[in-house]
């Protein structure tokens, strides 16, 4: 993995404290975001040419757009995968990537997948869970800010070093290709995705369907392969995410949730519509969130704003 050689230097050379005195965080990199309206990039290069990557826990690998890599002069191949995302599959190819840089960092020669319908918007790919489940991730984009940890003895630590008296935290579930977690609406529990790459965090068909709710007739917002989903908007009375309840939230209803993938071949596995929300990045403006991926749990504290805007389109 890239980080390798900065975790062993930010052991030798110094950590930061964390609750315990006993728990270091060795801070491995801090990657410099780009924020634009409700998403967030980070600059890089490909073959000596400056891009941008898409800040993405929500999707399941890292992936670039089709015309980029052909821009690069790179060779692509077929991919032994199909993926699902909201709407339905993704077209999937692959590419071995060299002289690559994302946030400062070298990432060696790899071979990476490549969206053939593209990205609708003016980036070069997306940083996917592959990336982010593998160190612990401290996300603050209300001050433009991403660092990444290499946690030492801090199994029972509150690794919220902000706040550790204040911040709230909740288990991960199980889960390969994202980061997932339990949240509770109008009192029912549902599985939801924190997900950086959603513009607005959305309920799926689940929700919709336990609650006896349509989910058309307000507008439209696009999928995988830019397919035009069917939106509807709802407003509960809470949403629960471990101690912290949001009251009288308006969210946007989608039927079209699917994530997951599935290997070609004879044995197909197809994980589709496995999370009910998406937490989007409404939620993650709001808050300043620590991903723990060593200890399996989510810290979070409450920054300020409305967590769940009320979108225009439920407005009017």
């Amino acid at each position: 993995m890239m980080l390798k050689t900065a975790a062993f230097i930010a052991l030798l050379l110094g950590v930061t404290t964390a609750a315990q005195a006993d728990c270091k965080l060795a801070e491995l990199a801090k990657l410099p975001l780009e924020i634009r309206g409700n998403q967030a990039f980070i600059p890089g290069k490909l073959r000596g040419e400056p891009i941008r990557v898409l800040v993405d826990t929500g999707a399941w690998r890292t992936m670039f757009d089709l015309s980029v890599v052909k821009k690069a002069g790179l060779s692509i191949e077929d991919a032994p995968y199909r993926a699902m995302g909201m709407g339905g599959e993704i077209r999937l190819q692959q590419a071995t990537f060299d002289d690559l840089e994302i946030g400062g960092m070298k990432v060696p020669t790899k071979r990476l997948l490549v969206n053939a319908s593209g990205f609708r918007g003016a980036f070069a790919g997306l940083l996917g869970f592959d990336f982010f489940g593998k160190v612990d991730i401290e996300l603050n984009f209300k001050a433009g800010e991403m660092k990444l940890f290499q946690p030492v003895g801090c199994e029972g630590s509150v690794l919220a070093y902000w706040a550790p008296d204040k911040a709230d935290s909740v288990d991960m579930l199980a889960s390969k290709d994202g980061i997932e977690i339990p949240v509770s609406i109008n009192g029912a529990t549902f599985r939801a995705s924190l997900d950086t790459g959603a513009y607005t965090s959305v309920a799926g068909r689940k929700v919709a369907d336990y609650f006896g709710l349509e989910t058309a007739g307000a507008g439209k917002s696009y999928g995988a392969d830019n397919r035009a989903l069917e939106n509807a908007f709802h407003k509960f009375e809470t949403f629960e995410i471990g101690a912290e309840t949001i009251r009288n939230p308006t969210m946007r209803l989608s039927s079209g949730m699917a994530t997951g993938f599935a290997n070609t071949g004879s044995r197909m596995e197809d994980r589709s519509g496995a999370v009910d929300v998406l937490l989007g990045f409404d939620f993650m403006r709001s808050h300043r969130i620590f991903v723990s991926n060593s200890q399996r749990r989510v810290y979070f504290t409450y920054e300020g704003g409305p967590v769940f805007p009320v979108p225009q389109a439920a407005a009017k």
